[in-house]
């Protein structure tokens, strides 16, 4: 993670703890858009649980999905993503899980 990325997570995370959800939000959408996969299921959390966005399970799946693939150095976080992503999957519909991958594969293709 680039300095600028490890920057803008970390002010998101504070923002978080002080209940600024919004200004959390913005945070990790930034380090994600830079690769950062930690903020990728940060999103994916709080559209989970609807802080600071609209509860939204499609959304969060995408965005933890998007997080998984890129885990891989840490076992014990890369299992307790995945945890989560199945957790939100058993409540979409096919269609639901159907859009949520392909709204993933899009960001994936940076579109």
């Amino acid at each position: 993670m680039s300095p600028v990325t490890a920057a803008a997570f970390d002010e998101a995370v504070a923002a978080y703890k002080r209940g600024n959800c919004s200004t959390a939000f913005r945070g990790f959408l930034s380090a994600a858009g830079k690769g950062d996969a930690a903020a990728q299921s940060n999103i994916g959390a709080m559209y989970r649980d609807g802080a600071g966005v609209s509860q939204d399970d499609i959304r969060a799946h995408m965005r933890i999905g998007l997080a998984v693939p890129f885990s891989a150095a840490d076992t014990n976080w890369r299992e307790r993503a995945r945890e989560e992503w199945d957790s939100v999957a058993r409540r979409l519909s096919p269609e639901e899980l159907a859009r949520a991958r392909r709204m993933a594969r899009e960001w994936r293709l940076g579109g």
